[in-house]
């Protein structure tokens, strides 16, 4: 039972659920309209889960989340790919600061783990959520401890499905918070 309960934190934490969680919040506060959310929605969900979801079939991956090494660098690299072309086209239609950016902060994130994943696994779902906590604190720090809960939850989940260890839990959750924080002034 508890692994079912691993794998369903797993789910909705994963990185493009984080990315939902976002725009939804970013919505409900005023900060987006239902267009920019819904461009963010493509851009950031739709086009990286239709291409991971599609290599992971062609690839023959058991799961999504814990692929062979091999495929799970070209998962990163092809998730990378999309990030940096879904910020490309919000930037270019010179949409909201916010998700701009988120675009930054799910592209930096996601090509810093390819990058650190060649030479030590790291999480993509630990960074994805300290990237999200951090923007979702932006909007609403009031909430700060119930968006404070969701890295031990993913953190918990990922250690759980063995995924990951602690450390690497850790260094995932700092490196998307560190990022977000610091690509906050190159889109406000």
């Amino acid at each position: 039972m508890t692994d079912r309960w691993a794998r369903v934190v797993s789910d909705v934490l994963s990185p493009a659920a984080v990315a939902v969680l976002v725009l939804v919040c970013y919505m409900a506060q005023g900060e987006l309209t239902w267009e920019e959310a819904l461009a963010g929605a493509v851009c950031y969900v739709i086009t990286p889960a239709v291409a991971l979801l599609g290599m992971a079939r062609r690839g023959g991956a058991q799961d999504i989340y814990d692929p062979t090494p091999g495929m799970r660098q070209w998962m990163l690299l092809v998730g990378t790919a999309c990030y940096v072309l879904g910020y490309a086209v919000v930037a270019g239609l010179d949409l909201n600061p916010g998700l701009r950016w988120m675009g930054l902060t799910f592209s930096a994130g996601a090509a810093a783990v390819w990058g650190i994943d060649r030479f030590w696994k790291i999480s993509i779902h630990s960074t994805g959520v300290g990237g999200g906590v951090v923007l979702l604190a932006d909007i609403s720090p009031e909430l700060w401890p119930v968006w404070g809960i969701l890295p031990l939850a993913a953190g918990w989940a990922r250690w759980r499905r063995g995924a990951h260890n602690p450390l690497q839990l850790a260094a995932g959750t700092a490196l998307g918070a560190m990022l977000a924080w610091l690509l906050r002034g190159y889109t406000h």
